[in-house]
């Protein structure tokens, strides 16, 4: 395979499609993601999402190849797509997964008409609620900068690795879910983060992978915690507006537990 945007949803494609995700109870097949945008390369998947009208009928994601191609299969149902729309969490995914999304099997006009609820969508809806959760989120977040205290000090690179990667997720998602960024791929949701929280949060963000602003820095697992610890402290500090009285207490001690 070459690199390039490449045609994939040809006449030929779609009808494979179609047979591959049929199924009973199915009643509208849609493709998301960079196949239905238009923008997708040699190695980019094919999602595939398969909408049923029960939940009972919903059956595990399936992977196959099509040629060269992996096609990843999905049942949902609409309820399922509805709920993310009020979801601040999911919907800030799955609102432009559901705008580009390119239907290929519609029979009760369901798909259509959750399109029109995705462009109706107004962030505004969900601004409090999102910021009652990632409040929550960060302070439950404090447990992680204590695991990595106790992992240092005890050198227990194993736990310090585990706390680190699940305290650097809830950041990036906190900063994301909080601000209402809309994240259109998988490929963009690193870069959409950092450019919301801005550079101080990204150059944090970039020494958790071992990175430095001016390229690659040595890095071990008790320092890596230590960079998901000062990226909790400025994800603290940039979501400062989102925190109550008592949860700025416990994340103010959190940080300062390895200040």
């Amino acid at each position: 395979m070459t690199t390039g945007t490449v045609e994939v949803l040809t006449p030929d494609t779609i009808a494979q499609l179609l047979i591959l995700a049929y199924a009973p109870g199915v009643h509208g097949i849609a493709v998301v993601g960079s196949t239905a945008r238009g923008d997708a390369n040699p190695w980019s998947d094919i999602d595939v999402h398969a909408y049923v009208r029960l939940a009972s009928q919903k059956d595990a994601a399936r992977a196959l190849l099509m040629g060269d191609r992996l096609v990843m299969i999905a049942t949902d149902t609409i309820d399922d797509s509805r709920a993310e729309l009020r979801t601040p969490s999911r919907a800030v995914w799955a609102v432009p997964a559901i705008l580009d999304m390119r239907i290929l099997l519609d029979q009760e006009r369901q798909l259509a008409a959750l399109k029109q609820e995705a462009e109706a969508f107004e962030w505004s809806t969900l601004r409090e609620q999102a910021a009652a959760s990632e409040c929550r989120r960060l302070v439950a977040s404090a447990e992680y900068v204590y695991k990595i205290r106790a992992a240092i000090e005890g050198r227990d690179e194993s736990a310090a690795l585990h706390a680190a990667w699940a305290l650097i997720d809830r950041c990036t998602s906190g900063i994301v879910t909080a601000r209402g960024v809309f994240v259109r791929t998988e490929n963009e949701y690193y870069r959409k983060a950092q450019e919301e929280a801005g550079a101080r949060w990204a150059d944090l963000h970039r020494q958790c992978f071992g990175l430095a602003a001016d390229g690659a820095v040595a890095i071990d697992a008790f320092a890596q915690a230590f960079a998901a610890c000062a990226l909790y402290a400025e994800t603290v500090r940039v979501l400062d507006d989102i925190l109550d009285p008592a949860a700025r207490e416990v994340t103010t001690r959190a940080v300062a537990l390895v200040a």
